[in-house]
């Protein structure tokens, strides 16, 4: 990207901070807030699909798909998303495994050891820190990684940390960054579960591979000109048949996969539709709380409604129960071409 245009990204995700977070309604612009890690059980999921020798386009979001696709021998890895942010995260990632050890990768990117749930009522509970780590997104660090940055990348975290240091505050303390969760983070990614696992997607990436960023929204991604083995969508649908965000409807979404998207698949590819949490037993008990409290019509669909279209159902174990309401299965949704 250009610089003038990296810049305008730093100066869109400072605006999007100064104008407060919504509790009912997260903002998802192309400058929001950067999932630090994911939220999905990806050693579990990514076990019981496709992946060696593919070619897989997938959801930026935190880059941890990306790290443990080459990790499990892809091909190569396209990643797109509507929120460039999430190629500054991804990309700040994978120039971290290349330069820190394992223990100092660890380290940035989490903020704490542990956390405790703490309850709200009924508007369900929240996490306290237990032990906050001061090396979280540490200004120190950052400048043994940032060489490894590709020079875009570069200038948008330095004028980030130029900025916070001017205001005498640190980005740690916004909600810029999210998902920074120790345990969550080990037991979801392949190659953070060990050293030695860090050490082969370290090589890898030194070595180099092949992977590409787009900024794009989901409902265009049929549009790129290249094909496929395996596509990795996440839980975007929640949020695009939400009642609030209302972007398409279930059967929308639904035929937007089985015919407009064939033309980006290889035949035999698999699409990941939706990654679902707290598959058996959905229980926003939180939102429900909120809905009434501001009447609004505001909740989560019970579990997508994508039944009409045959989409194979697998279900993945939730590894760090107690961070999900339920505590129970997830479940990703599977249409083979």
């Amino acid at each position: 990207m250009s610089e003038e245009m990296v810049i305008k990204d730093v100066e869109e995700t400072i605006a999007t901070l100064n104008r407060g977070r919504s509790l009912l309604h997260p903002e998802f612009t192309i400058n929001s807030s950067m999932y630090v890690f994911t939220t999905e059980n990806l050693i579990g999921s990514l076990s019981k699909l496709p992946v060696k020798g593919k070619e897989v386009l997938t959801v930026t979001a935190s880059g941890d798909q990306l790290i443990n696709l080459a990790l499990m021998d892809a091909k190569r890895v396209d990643n797109f998303d509507t929120n460039r942010n999430a190629y500054y995260i991804s990309a700040l990632k994978v120039a971290a495994l290349k330069t820190l050890s394992y223990e100092e990768f660890i380290s940035f990117f989490t903020d704490s050891d542990d956390r405790k749930l703490i309850s709200n009522g009924f508007l369900g509970q929240s996490q306290k820190l237990v032990n906050p780590n001061p090396n979280y997104f540490a200004y120190e660090t950052y400048l043994k990684v940032r060489s490894s940055l590709p020079n875009d990348a570069m200038t948008y975290w330095d004028k980030l940390y130029a900025y916070f240091k001017e205001k005498n505050t640190s980005m740690t303390d916004t909600y810029l960054l999210y998902g920074g969760d120790k345990k969550a983070a080990i037991t979801n990614n392949a190659y953070l579960r060990d050293y030695q696992s860090y050490q082969a997607a370290q090589a890898i990436f030194r070595r180099g591979f092949e992977h590409n960023y787009m900024h794009m929204d989901i409902l265009q991604i049929h549009k790129i000109p290249h094909t496929y083995d395996l596509v990795l969508l996440s839980n975007i649908y929640e949020y695009l048949t939400d009642e609030y965000y209302n972007v398409i409807s279930s059967d929308g979404f639904g035929r937007y996969i089985t015919e407009e998207l064939k033309a980006i698949l290889n035949k035999g590819a698999t699409v990941e539709v939706a990654y679902q949490y707290n598959y058996r037993q959905k229980n926003f008990v939180a939102k429900q709380g909120l809905k009434k409290l501001f009447s609004k019509k505001y909740i989560l669909q019970e579990r997508p409604e994508l039944d009409k279209f045959k989409f194979k159902k697998m279900l993945v174990p939730s590894m760090v129960k107690e961070y999900r309401e339920a505590g129970d299965a997830d479940c990703m949704y599977l249409f083979h071409n």
